[in-house]
């Protein structure tokens, strides 16, 4: 498994809401996850 690097963001509330609506819906496991996601795509 590659080591990881931990890295801060700031972002406006009114995505980060969107991204815990994710997580609470069931699409992502948590926060961390969805935002992996999103770096990907």
């Amino acid at each position: 498994m590659q080591s990881a690097e931990k890295v801060s963001i700031t972002m406006p509330p009114e995505m980060m809401r969107l991204i815990r609506e994710s997580v609470e819906a069931g699409e992502f496991g948590s926060t961390s996850e969805a935002m992996r996601d999103a770096v990907r795509v």
